[in-house]
């Protein structure tokens, strides 16, 4: 299937926390206030979240939004079938990123972006962190308009 989108981001962001959470553990372990132990361990998980969340990549073919983090983890498939519609939020908070479940939906975002709402023909919402939001959202409508004529 031929790709209409794809893009890559880093989330810089989580890049930053990295580096701060590990020098404010390693200033603790240097005053002696936290063993070796347990710096190894806080390494190992910001490592292990580092690798997890260092990208989100955004795909769109005909039939649908492909997204998933780092190296393929938490992958996500949206079909364009079952799209309503789409908006950009221009001010999203930091609250709008990671992966997590909101109410009426999902977050899948590393930067501190824009946000591409989808609202699906369920009333579910996905949220998905970009620098290229106008680039998708024009997509995505065009798709979503092809889809709503071929019914």
């Amino acid at each position: 299937m031929e790709k209409l989108y794809y893009h890559k981001q880093t989330g810089h962001l989580s890049i930053v926390l990295f580096i701060m959470l590990l020098a404010a553990d390693a200033l603790l372990l240097f005053r002696n206030v936290i063993d070796q132990k347990f710096f190894l361990l806080f390494l190992l998980v910001n490592i292990g979240m580092l690798v997890l969340f260092i990208s989100l990549t955004v795909s769109i073919d005909n039939d649908a939004l492909e997204l998933w983090f780092g190296k393929c983890f938490f992958r996500k498939i949206i079909q364009v079938d079952q799209m309503k519609s789409c908006n950009i939020i221009d001010h999203p908070s930091i609250s709008q990123w990671g992966i997590k479940r909101i109410s009426d939906g999902w977050v899948y975002s590393v930067t501190g972006a824009s946000i591409v709402e989808i609202i699906m023909k369920t009333g579910e919402k996905y949220l998905i962190g970009t620098y290229e939001p106008r680039d998708i959202k024009r997509i995505l409508d065009e798709l979503i308009a092809d889809t709503s004529e071929e019914i």
